[in-house]
């Protein structure tokens, strides 16, 4: 047993996640944290001491993960400094933050074959069917949350984090469709294609949605080049491999009206018509209808009736924190209802002016989580850079532009040995969770979901590895 588990640690890594998920989901309200939370907290011990204790590089290992530490000293003790309430609260936070580089970095030193490769093919393929499954079950059965459950509307399953969930799910796809790819079946190929496309509209989220259209017309972009650069037109491929994909991002299109995601999106855009009705008819009455904003901050009365106009329209807490006027200036003085409605802006916004009072110091290092915690910002490269200043920000963002720099330099060196499917869809994926920590964020910060982007980043490195040294062992 304990050989079959040293030979297949990283598979069982994999599979237990969807699970971790499930038990997370069922203790959500749990007021000392979940056991998921804790067993992802020990394999962040755990797998790190493995890898320095089997690689034959441990200075560097040492050296990669003192940086990390001695970052986190100093956040958490310029908190300390300060007085910052919440010492615990913030720690914990940071310690979810950092186990994706913590990891990532863990299983460059630790993937050194093939096996793990096929480990993490199977383990991406056996979660996308498990994650699959148990929204249906969860559907069939009504016992799941929707993916937007205050409306009813799109599907997650047994999943807490809705952003997290569909983040998941983008990134597995392509994995997932590459697996059955190589089993060379034409109709299970077409039946992983349906599938995926289901999955995606299902969710709901626009990351989801907008996601299947560059899974499936990056897939058929890859066979339209490998068709030209191998001068080689076989009708059947070009079928299973371009028409299809490309006619199920076309449906997808086609069907939008019938989708949560429209369903979202109509109920959002008419809520804010109507809102921003009745805030005209209010701005309206501040003058002629013909003054420039300029000239009626330079009004002190019609100021003063400006910001009286929107002082119920403002989040009350941020007016109660910083003051009506602030809070106003921050918005540009003229914010519409979508504005006022953009739970993502205000969080912003909150976080700026917490971040314009704070000394030079805690602007290097970062805000304590305490402070934004009520407000906690939802993407993810905004969060880092409040959370964790300009040398946090830094920090990972170096971290993650290497690995694309590294393909960068392995694609530019050794371009037709590179280019293979399994590489494209690599790139395709970590490319997609960069853009998604951005445009959805719960990626960075969700350990559920960087655990899967861990994985990505030691597999580029990996790739990237393999080919260089192939190359150079030609060459001798």
């Amino acid at each position: 047993m304990r050989k079959w588990i040293g030979k297949y640690w990283l598979l069982l890594l994999i599979i237990l996640q969807p699970f971790l998920d499930i038990v997370a989901y069922f203790q959500y309200d749990s007021t000392i944290g979940t056991m998921s939370g804790y067993i992802r907290l020990l394999f962040m011990i755990i797998i790190p001491l493995y890898a320095f204790l089997t690689t034959k590089r441990k200075k560097k290992l040492l050296i990669l993960m003192g940086i990390i530490g001695c970052y986190c000293v100093l956040h958490v003790g310029n908190g300390i400094l300060h007085g910052d309430n919440g010492i615990f609260q913030d720690i914990s936070y940071l310690l979810k933050v950092i186990q994706m580089p913590v990891l990532g970095i863990s299983f460059c030193y630790l993937f050194k074959n093939e096996k793990y490769k096929k480990q993490i093919l199977v383990g991406f393929t056996v979660n996308f069917l498990i994650i699959s499954l148990v929204m249906l079950i969860a559907s069939i059965s009504g016992t799941g949350l929707y993916t937007y459950d205050e409306y009813k509307i799109g599907y997650r399953g047994w999943f807490a984090n809705a952003n997290a969930q569909s983040i998941i799910i983008v990134t597995l796809i392509p994995f997932f469709i590459y697996e059955v790819i190589q089993s060379k079946r034409k109709v299970l190929i077409l039946l992983a294609l349906i599938i995926s496309q289901i999955v995606l509209l299902a969710n709901g989220t626009k990351a989801a949605y907008l996601s299947l259209f560059i899974i499936m017309i990056g897939i058929a972009l890859y066979f339209i080049i490998i068709c030209i650069m191998e001068r080689q037109r076989n009708k059947k491929t070009l079928v299973l491999f371009v028409v299809v994909p490309l006619g199920l991002s076309i449906i997808s299109m086609v069907v939008y009206p019938i989708t949560p995601r429209y369903k979202m999106d109509t109920y959002a855009e008419g809520k804010r018509t109507e809102e921003n009705v009745k805030l005209n008819e209010k701005k309206s009455k501040l003058g002629d209808g013909n003054m420039s904003l300029e000239e009626i901050l330079a009004d002190p009365e019609k100021k003063a009736a400006l910001i009286e106009c929107y002082r119920d329209e403002l989040d009350k807490n941020l007016v109660k924190q910083f003051g009506v006027e602030v809070v106003l200036e921050a918005y540009g003085w003229w914010p519409d209802s979508y504005m006022l409605a953009d739970v993502r802006m205000k969080k912003r916004i909150n976080a700026r002016l917490v971040w314009d009072e704070s000394d030079i110091v805690t602007k290097i290092v970062g805000i304590n989580f305490e402070k934004l915690s009520k407000n906690d910002l939802e993407n993810d490269y905004a969060a880092i850079y409040y959370y964790y200043g300009y040398l946090g920000f830094c920090l990972y963002i170096l971290f993650l532009l290497y690995f694309l720099l590294l393909v960068l330099k392995t694609a530019f060196r050794h371009f037709k040995k590179s280019f293979s499917l399994f590489n494209y869809i690599l790139i395709m994926t970590y490319i997609l969770q960069i853009g998604l920590a951005q445009f959805s964020g719960a990626i960075l910060r969700r350990p559920n979901a960087s655990i899967y982007m861990s994985i990505v980043i030691a597999l580029i490195y990996y790739q990237c590895k393999n080919v260089n040294l192939k190359k150079d062992e030609q060459l001798k």
